[in-house]
């Protein structure tokens, strides 16, 4: 893990009127208004590590605590992780805030373990701890806001890495100058000028010396892309780099406020299951893309492992024909129909294909009453062939005389059919849903009036021909549906 080496030495002019210091503050004073980080009598923590950055951020913060009536104190997280190295550093950092009369609060991790515990790699393990601590002592302090030290070449790396890594327009925009209560004001300025900024200061300060390592991937960007870049294309590659971000900030800011107001005109959500309509496909292609990303994310319950890949083979299922599947991260599957493309979790498919459903069965006494579903089924005996039945979609009349069997309200099961003439030629259920062009997500939900495998009525659609009143029906049976969906008979 890394070890770090002295730059610099001792701690000089640390106290009374501060040197070489006027310019640094008056970029990082103009970025502060400019994002809104900070006002007047705010409370700061901020991450210092002992490194340059952090070193130079505390130092100017402290140096804007008379015109700000700032009040400052700092974090210090020791990892655990390189002995007398990470001790030195500690005492350093601690060193230097008794100079400027800051408070720090030191933790001490064990980051090695935690990254196991967590299966996570170390960087990880310590970034997500060094984070949970300053808003730990945020909030215990009664902070205002967290400041930390990202600079103008880190966001320069993580645009190219983002870039390189295939994000979109949200990773382009790198790191944002506020994220909540994290406020990042020294973005606006590169690592040379920090180190020349604590030359005139005469601070000293640890290096990583992994930093000068190329074998890490963002160690790569740092140490022989980003000055690459510099020296043969342009010298302000990492300016420029910075402000594109900004640029791309704005304009995913725009995106995303265009894509929450479509959203709802395209996708629908019912029982867990999500439907996006085949409209859509008039929509620019890159909103498209946003909208059909927010729908997967949204079945699936995370966006950690979804890439542009997934979102084209939503695209192409949306434009192709009815039919098509996929088996998408996290479970969901996905296919269409009817002119809309369905998206469901394989939890939610199992819940469907359960004993909630499927298994789910009614043995229905005639005349009763029964509710299911908060509706109420009322089933009756009417003598004679009335004529003139009204057309009502939620009740419906069968030549009782011709049932069978015993009757039940259930889910579809395998096997079903029904009767589709009088003549008594029968379809497959599944088929004869599919015909009607019920979508697929919808039929495990339909409620079904059935006589052994013989189907009845599938509720809400269509009634069999095999019990159809004729004119030597002498017994009516009258099944009746009120609650919810009665003013659509």
């Amino acid at each position: 893990m890394p070890g770090r080496r002295r730059v610099l030495a001792g701690l000089k002019n640390v106290k009374g009127e501060s040197r070489g210091n006027g310019r640094m503050r008056l970029q990082v004073e103009t970025f502060i208004r400019e994002h809104h980080m900070l006002e007047p009598g705010s409370r700061v923590v901020a991450g210092v590590s002992g490194g340059a950055d952090s070193l130079c951020l505390l130092d100017v913060l402290c140096d804007m605590r008379r015109d700000w009536q700032l009040e400052v104190s700092a974090v210090h997280v020791h990892h655990g992780l390189r002995g007398e190295s990470a001790d030195r550093d500690e005492a350093y950092v601690r060193h230097f805030c008794e100079e400027r009369q800051v408070f720090c609060r030191v933790y001490h991790e064990q980051v090695d373990r935690l990254a196991r515990e967590q299966g996570k790699s170390v960087e990880e393990a310590g970034r997500d701890i060094r984070y949970f601590r300053l808003e730990q002592w945020c909030r215990q302090w009664g902070g205002d806001c967290i400041a930390v030290a990202h600079h103008r070449d880190d966001q320069a790396e993580t645009v190219l890495f983002q870039l390189v890594r295939g994000s979109g327009l949200k990773g382009a925009g790198g790191i944002r100058p506020v994220n909540g209560r994290v406020i990042r004001p020294l973005l606006c300025v590169g690592r040379r000028e920090i180190e020349r900024y604590l030359a005139k200061r005469e601070i000293s300060w640890c290096e990583d010396e992994t930093n000068a390592e190329t074998d890490y991937t963002r160690n790569c960007i740092r140490q022989q892309i980003l000055p690459l870049l510099e020296e043969r294309v342009n010298s302000r590659a990492a300016a420029h780099l910075a402000a594109a971000a900004l640029e791309f900030r704005e304009a995913e800011a725009y995106a995303a406020d265009a894509e929450r107001r479509l959203y709802p005109a395209y996708v629908a959500s019912s029982c867990g299951r999500r439907t996006v309509s085949e409209q859509l496909l008039n929509e620019a292609p890159f909103m498209g893309r946003r909208i059909l990303y927010r729908a997967l994310q949204e079945t699936g319950g995370s966006a950690r492992d979804l890439s542009a890949d997934h979102i084209k083979i939503l695209a192409d299922l949306l434009s192709g024909s009815c039919g098509r599947r996929a088996d998408l991260p996290y479970g969901v599957k996905a296919w269409k129909e009817a002119g809309r493309l369905v998206l469901v979790s394989r939890d939610r498919e199992k819940i469907m294909q359960s004993g909630d459903n499927a298994g789910k069965c009614i043995p229905l006494t005639v005349p009763g009453t029964f509710f299911v579903d908060g509706k109420r089924f009322t089933f009756r005996i009417l003598q004679g062939n009335p004529v003139n039945f009204p057309r009502k979609k939620y009740t419906k009349w069968l030549d009782c005389d011709r049932i069978s069997g015993s009757l039940v309200l259930r889910r579809r099961r395998p096997g079903d059919r029904i009767a589709i003439d009088a003549a008594g030629h029968h379809k497959k259920l599944k088929d004869f849903l599919i015909d009607c062009k019920i979508p697929r997500h919808q039929r495990d939900m339909l409620w079904l009036v059935a006589d052994d495998r013989e189907v009845l009525w599938i509720i809400g659609e269509r009634m069999s021909a095999a019990c159809q009143i004729t004119g030597s029906t002498r017994r009516v049976l009258e099944i009746e549906i009120t609650g919810d969906e009665e003013d659509e008979r």
